[in-house]
C-alpha cells in the first residue's frame, strides 16, 4: 500500500509540472495538478478568441497537440499572426508566474530549476517564430523536443526522489523490524528468566523436603513397662482348741 501511494505521488508530481511548463491544459492533466493556478491558466489559453487563428498552427493549451501538419508546415507567420504569437507566449509566461509561489512551496527545487530553464527555451522559440526566423514547422519541432526533454529530465528527478523515499522507507522498516526483534528477544528472555526462577524455587523446595526426610525419624512410642506384682497378702485365722492354738492362713 505504501509503495502504491509513493508511485502515485511521483506520477502526479510529474504530470503537474509538465502541464505547467508545456501549456498542457487537458482535463486529464489538469486533474493531477491540484491547486497549482498555472495549470488552469494554461488550459484557458486555448479558449481565448485572440488565439483562435493559431490553434491549428501551434499547440495552444496542450503541448501534446502537435500534429503532423504542424510539424510539416513551411509557413512563416503573417503580421497578424506575429502579434498573436507575441501575446500567446507572453500569456504563457504569465501563467507560469501565477503558480510560482505554489510550486516553490510544494515541488522539489530540482523541478523548479528545470522549470525555469524550460520556460526560457520555450520563450526563445517564440522569439524566433515572432521574428520570422523559423517556420511554424520548425517551431513545433523545437517545442516537441523541449517537451520530450523536459519529461525525460523530470522523470529522472522523480525517480531519484522515489529511490530516496524507497531507501528511507526500507531503513525505517528495517529499524522497526530490529526493534520488534529486540522486543521479542527481551520477551523470550523474560519468560526464560521467570521459568528459571520457578525451577530454582522448585529445586529449593525439593532440597528442603529431602533434608527433612533424611533427618527426621518417625515417632515411636516408648515400650510399655511390665506390671510388677507385689507380695501376696495373707490372712491368718487362729482359734483355741483345748490347750492348743490352731491357725489357718489364706
Amino acid at each position: 500500500m505504501a509503495e502504491f501511494a509513493l508511485e502515485a505521488g511521483a506520477v502526479n508530481l510529474l504530470k503537474a509540472t509538465v502541464a505547467v511548463v508545456l501549456l498542457a491544459g487537458s482535463e486529464a492533466v489538469n486533474a493531477q495538478t491540484g491547486k497549482d493556478p498555472s495549470a488552469q491558466c494554461s488550459k484557458d489559453l486555448a479558449t481565448k478568441p485572440e488565439f483562435s487563428l493559431l490553434v491549428d498552427k501551434l499547440p495552444v493549451g496542450d503541448a501534446r497537440n502537435i500534429t503532423f501538419a504542424m510539424l510539416a508546415s513551411d509557413a512563416i507567420p503573417t503580421t497578424e499572426e506575429r502579434n498573436a504569437i507575441a501575446a500567446l507566449f507572453a500569456a504563457n509566461e504569465q501563467c507560469g508566474k501565477l503558480g510560482e509561489s505554489y510550486r516553490l512551496t510544494n515541488y522539489p527545487p530540482e523541478i523548479n530549476s528545470q522549470l525555469l530553464a524550460t520556460m526560457t527555451a520555450i520563450n526563445l522559440v517564440g522569439v524566433d517564430l515572432y521574428k520570422g526566423k523559423i517556420t511554424y514547422g520548425e517551431a513545433n519541432k523545437r517545442l516537441a523536443a523541449i517537451r520530450d526533454d523536459t519529461i525525460s529530465k523530470f522523470t529522472i528527478i522523480v525517480q531519484q526522489y522515489k529511490k530516496e523515499l524507497d531507501d528511507h522507507q526500507a531503513k525505517a522498516a528495517a529499524l522497526q523490524a530490529q526493534a520488534q526483534d529486540r522486543a521479542l528477544q527481551a520477551s523470550i528472555q523474560d519468560r526464560q528468566a521467570a521459568a528459571e526462577e520457578q525451577a530454582q524455587r522448585q529445586r529449593r523446595s525439593q532440597m528442603i523436603l529431602n533434608y527433612l526426610h533424611a533427618t527426621m525419624r518417625p515417632y515411636q512410642p516408648p515400650p510399655s513397662l511390665p506390671i510388677l506384682q507385689g507380695p501376696r497378702s495373707t490372712t491368718s485365722n487362729c482359734y483355741m482348741s483345748g490347750n492348743q492354738v490352731s491357725c489357718t492362713t489364706n
